[in-house]
């Protein structure tokens, strides 16, 4: 409760993982001419950082190498690096270049899987303070050799 003509604080919690975000927050007051006051909130909500695209999508034969590349992008400013790649899928190979020194990633993966449809999870292992570990959905369509 914060006495009148007083200063308080007021906490809301937005669950939202990225982009713009509009919320009305409802403050219930002992004050007979506003009860109820409605606060909007605004903002655009940047990820500590960015995979594009956001799935990794490989679609080829049996027998030969499916390459897809992706970016890993600082979102909010912050110096990192990658440290470790990994993948839940095996016949999975990557290489990491650095474009911009501690902003901005690419990774070429390539992909020697059998015949058949694959999931899987790419897991990067960053040194960003607030976001570690990336986790990015696999799809692999391999199709027989004709």
């Amino acid at each position: 409760m914060i006495p009148p003509g007083q200063e308080g604080q007021l906490t809301a919690k937005i669950s939202w993982v990225r982009g713009k975000f509009h919320k009305r927050v409802r403050v219930q007051t002992n004050d007979p001419e506003n009860e109820t006051i409605i606060l909007s909130l605004k903002g655009d909500v940047l990820p500590h950082i960015v995979v594009e695209p956001s799935r990794i999508n490989l679609l080829g034969k049996g027998g030969e190498t499916i390459t897809s590349k992706i970016r890993v992008i600082s979102g909010d400013g912050q110096v990192f690096k990658i440290l470790k790649v990994d993948s839940t899928l095996r016949g999975i190979a990557y290489e990491i270049k650095e474009e911009k020194k501690g902003y901005r990633y690419s990774l070429l993966l390539k992909a020697n899987l059998p015949p058949g449809r694959h999931l899987g999870t790419l897991l990067i292992n960053t040194n960003h303070p607030k976001k570690r570990l990336l986790k990015i959905s696999i799809f692999a369509s391999v199709r027989n050799k004709p």
